[in-house]
């Protein structure tokens, strides 16, 4: 079965499931909320979230207002704040529940090393 293919709703029911049951889930990922650091392409391997849930800093996988998408944690308090780490990307907030696991690794992708190098030279050159 290809993960990449499911319906975003059904994909976010199924690694609630199996990262619930303490299994991990590896799936490639689409769009670039989260770049620089995780390129379209590049697979992430999901996995349960700490007893405690998410922390600030985390990536996880949520349904959000705007769809089911990885973003990074930002802020705890009441709810969750969630933004990608790309500057065009927006934040939202989301309770704990509409979150259903978070991202273990990221497998880079063939460009994706050279991709990381090369956006961190052009941070180091502003």
């Amino acid at each position: 079965m290809r993960l990449d293919r499911l319906p975003a709703e059904e994909l976010f029911e199924l690694a609630r499931e199996v990262t619930g049951r303490g299994g991990r889930l590896r799936l490639r990922v689409s769009g670039h909320s989260m770049t620089p650091a995780i390129f379209p392409g590049e697979r992430v391997v999901l996995a349960p979230l700490a007893d405690a849930g998410p922390r600030v800093g985390d990536i996880v996988l949520a349904r959000t207002p705007q769809g089911v998408m990885l973003h990074r944690v930002w802020q705890r308090v009441p709810q969750l704040v969630l933004r990608g780490d790309n500057p065009s990307s927006g934040s939202c907030s989301v309770a704990l529940e509409q979150v259903a696991c978070r991202v273990e690794s990221v497998v880079p992708g063939p460009w994706g090393r050279l991709r990381r190098l090369f956006s961190r030279w052009l941070a180091g050159t502003r």
